[in-house]
């Protein structure tokens, strides 16, 4: 015991020691040492509680230990010592003064709460079994208002215990058991909002839509106009697609609250998802005429237009805020971009050059010179790279793009004097492999290939000099068409992949708001692959036996059962050994496991008149045209086939009144309208020419 609280606890009771003194002393004269301990363990009990009075928790804490240790088979003394250590923050041993108190007095009460406050500080989930152990004997007690609990005490204790489970559930990733928790503690407090609110968003979060809104109809009611209740009720009448039903309950909740932003901008969007877009653009615009200043609105505006790919009306909506927020640089970064997909090339140039300029941004002046690219100015592009890469000369990514600008426009020598401005570190394989094919000498060339051969475009690198040493006049021997190929075949795969997983994250909003021209797009990085495996293939085709051809194709193919390329090329070699059906069998297949693009189907249709086939070559090349609606040859093969076949089913009348239909839907699309209009003519309806040149 600590000896100044001893000389302040002697001091303080003096008196009371005297009196013990003489007890003590009687009690020796009279031989009653039991009596004795028991009056020595009352006088510490009352001291202890006195102290608890006083607020001294410490020296009560000494008091009822000293009581203890004259008769242990005290409960009130355990219990008063545990709430002595409650308030000293002593948790462990508070908790251990209750299982002691409860092996004098099973099933107690105030003990049983005791040990449950106890654990509760140590942790909530242990104190979990104590709480119900002590909820469960409050339930019991013969007069439990006597003991100083009530049931409906412990069944509020208990509920919120359940509750407070229930989020560290949440919280660790158990839906499951965090809604079980608050299932319970519903049963205990359903008159607290936060039980019923919490419940029915956990299980609409985990797409529980019936038990969630069975949680919601019983939370409306008790709290029949909560705001929040309402919301997630239309949240989920509108996930099971009862769009009316979502917007009746969030107009009547606007109606209540017209300033709540949240209700607001949720009865909007269930305008717009129940089909009542013209309703919803009233609605938001009215909004944001009320509060300019409001910027969810503006958002949400964005984020629809962005769903519905409207994006000239995405851009109105950024005009409109950067009017309102003009000091917002990421706003103004956003504004550009969308200039860019609305095809205003020459001001997005304008927007991104100004604000590359103030804000020093690299990135930003690099989209400037993509803005050029993509309005076909070329030159300027040039140019502006030439600028921006002196401006910012840490940025490698500006040469590097600037080289393969050059090298589409054809100036190998330009290429190469930018290109090597870069650090090696900066120069990336497929560039090495590219300019390798620029210089004029062997020796030079090599230089670069072996640089190249260090990288994983080295299959590329490869083949390059394959081309170069076999126009030469060099033989190259199957196995050796085969190694490379495979390694071609490899990499462009390993390329896919990457390409598509970037497609994935980012094809509706990178790729459509953030768009990369042509050639500067990762998934071209492909073309140059693809021509490759075409190139070595039909090298294999024309410097080599039919034996060896179908030898080597039929060795990759076991390889590589899965490439819709290589069965391209096995087609193309089946088409050149003139048997059809056996090329439309490879196609088919390269087209199952995923071949893209017009090109495919159009030679499909090929091969199919060839083989007489007239119908099936008709819907092949219609298929080639669902790829791409303006491939010219798939047109001009279209008209041919209906003026040479007398079918009626695939008569020039016919294929008219089909690109006729198809116009009223896309009147935009001028390859359509030019082919339509000599169809209609050659098949003699003049009328409905004049009206397709007409509009």
């Amino acid at each position: 015991m600590n000896p100044n609280i001893l000389h302040k606890f002697c001091r303080e009771t003096k008196h009371h020691l005297k009196t013990l003194f003489c007890l003590t002393f009687l009690g020796l004269l009279t031989g009653l040492p039991s009596d004795l301990k028991a009056q020595t363990a009352a006088f510490y009990f009352s001291e202890g509680m006195e102290q608890l009075r006083l607020g001294d928790a410490e020296g009560a804490s000494e008091a009822f230990r000293l009581s203890l240790e004259q008769n242990e088979a005290q409960p009130e003394a355990w219990r008063h010592l545990g709430i002595s250590l409650l308030q000293l923050e002593a948790f462990w041993e508070a908790a251990k003064a209750a299982e002691q108190g409860l092996v004098h007095q099973p099933g107690s009460l105030p003990l049983l709460a005791l040990r449950a406050q106890s654990l509760y500080h140590i942790d909530p989930k242990l104190a979990l079994p104590a709480y119900e152990e002590a909820a469960e004997a409050a339930r019991r007690h013969p007069d439990p208002a006597a003991a100083g609990i009530t049931p409906a005490q412990m069944e509020a204790l208990l509920g919120m215990l359940y509750e407070e489970i229930a989020g560290i559930r949440y919280e660790s990733g158990d839906r499951e058991g965090a809604s079980e928790a608050l299932r319970k503690a519903r049963t205990l407090n359903a008159d607290r909002f936060n039980v019923h609110n919490n419940l029915a968003y956990i299980l609409m979060e985990a797409g529980q839509y019936a038990q969630a809104f069975e949680a919601l109809e019983e939370g409306l009611a008790r709290f029949p106009d909560h705001p929040d209740l309402l919301l997630m009720q239309a949240n989920i009448l509108g996930e099971q697609g009862e769009a009316e039903a979502s917007v009746q309950v969030l107009e009547r909740l606007h109606r209540a609250e017209p300033q709540n932003v949240n209700i607001s901008i949720a009865y909007g969007r269930a305008l717009l998802f129940n089909n009542e877009a013209v309703k919803a653009n009233e609605h938001f615009q009215q909004m944001l005429a009320l509060h300019p200043e409001e910027r969810r609105y503006y958002r949400t505006l964005i984020d629809i237009n962005r769903m519905r790919s409207n994006f000239r009306g995405l851009h109105a909506v950024l005009e409109r805020k950067v009017a309102q927020f003009p000091d917002d640089e990421a706003l103004a970064r956003e504004l550009a971009e969308s200039f860019l997909t609305i095809s205003e090339f020459e001001t997005a140039h304008q927007q991104f050059d100004s604000l590359s300029v103030l804000l020093s941004d690299a990135e930003l002046a690099r989209r400037a010179a993509h803005a050029l690219l993509f309005g076909d100015h070329n030159e300027e592009a040039v140019s502006y790279y030439q600028e921006i890469s002196t401006r910012f000369p840490q940025a490698a990514v500006l040469k590097r793009e600037h080289t393969r600008v050059l090298l589409e426009l054809d100036r190998p020598e330009q290429a190469r004097a930018v290109f090597t401005q870069l650090p090696e570190s900066e120069q990336t394989g497929l560039l090495l492999a590219l300019i390798s094919r620029t210089e004029p000498d062997e020796d030079s060339r090599n230089v670069w290939r072996s640089r190249a051969a260090q990288t994983a475009w080295a299959p590329l690198s490869d083949w390059y000099a394959m081309q170069e040493r076999a126009a030469e006049g060099q033989i190259y021997s199957e196995p050796e068409l085969s190694s490379l190929t495979n390694r071609l075949l490899r990499y462009y795969r390993d390329q896919q992949r990457m390409v598509s997983g970037q497609v994935e994250v980012m094809l509706e909003q990178q790729a459509q708001e953030h768009p990369m021209p042509p050639p500067l797009r990762e998934a071209d990085q492909l073309r140059f692959l693809t021509e490759a495996l075409t190139g070595i293939t039909a090298f294999v085709r024309k410097q080599t036996s039919a034996e060896t051809a179908q030898a080597y194709f039929d060795a990759l193919l076991s390889q590589w059962p899965d490439s819709p390329l290589l069965y391209e090329a096995y087609a193309n070699w089946l088409e050149r050994r003139n048997s059809p059906d056996a090329a439309i069998t490879a196609l088919r297949q390269a087209v199952q496991l995923g071949a893209r693009g017009p090109e495919v189907h159009h030679r499909m249709g090929i091969l199919f008149e060839q083989s007489g086939e007239y119908m099936e070559a008709a819907l092949a090349y219609e298929r080639a045209l669902s790829e791409d609606s303006r491939y010219s040859a798939a047109y001009r093969s279209l008209i041919r086939l209906s003026e040479r076949e007398t079918d009626p089913a695939l008569s020039l009348e016919q294929l008219a009144d089909r690109w006729y239909a198809r116009f009223q839907n896309n009147a935009g699309n001028d390859m359509l309208r030019e082919y339509l209009i000599e169809t209609l003519h050659k098949s003699g309806q003049t009328a409905r020419a004049r009206e397709v040149t007409r509009r």
